[in-house]
């Protein structure tokens, strides 16, 4: 007998849920360019954007004000 439980099946005398494939290819996915991002960080050096962005912000504004005399 089978009960159907938000989207998945659960079988009366088993203990273990049916995972949809698409759930387990987008988990294996992020995980794994979880583990490549950390690595990464960890063995090159890779730019930190929120400084870049302040960087670029910063070079815009003092174009756009007018020089003061």
């Amino acid at each position: 007998m089978k009960f159907a439980c938000s989207g998945f099946l659960l079988h009366q005398h088993a203990s273990a849920i049916s995972i949809p494939a698409s759930i387990i290819q987008f988990l294996l996915g992020f995980t794994l360019g979880d583990v490549i991002g950390m690595y990464q960080v960890q063995n090159y050096d890779i730019p930190n954007l929120a400084k870049k962005l302040e960087e670029i912000k910063k070079d815009v504004d003092a174009k756009k004000k007018p020089p003061t005399s």
